[in-house]
């Protein structure tokens, strides 16, 4: 199973299901199920489905979109 490796508060809030956008330095071919695994710890805390990726996002798309990502 491929993993992702995310920072707290990030993993915590795409656990309890408040974050539904990842925002990424790069493009992943990956779908499907994957493992979140907290940053500096190595574990696995939980698991996530990857839908779709958008390749480029606007600035005006990220701040209509700040509960999807919460950043």
């Amino acid at each position: 199973m491929k993993g992702l490796i995310s920072k707290s508060p990030h993993i915590e809030n795409i656990l309890a299901g408040k974050k539904t956008w990842d925002i990424r330095g790069s493009n992943t071919k990956i779908r499907g199920e994957i493992a979140l695994i907290k940053s500096g710890s190595g574990t696995i805390v939980g698991k996530c489905e990857i839908i779709d990726v958008i390749e480029l996002l606007e600035f005006n798309d990220l701040e209509a979109n700040i509960d999807k990502h919460c950043v």
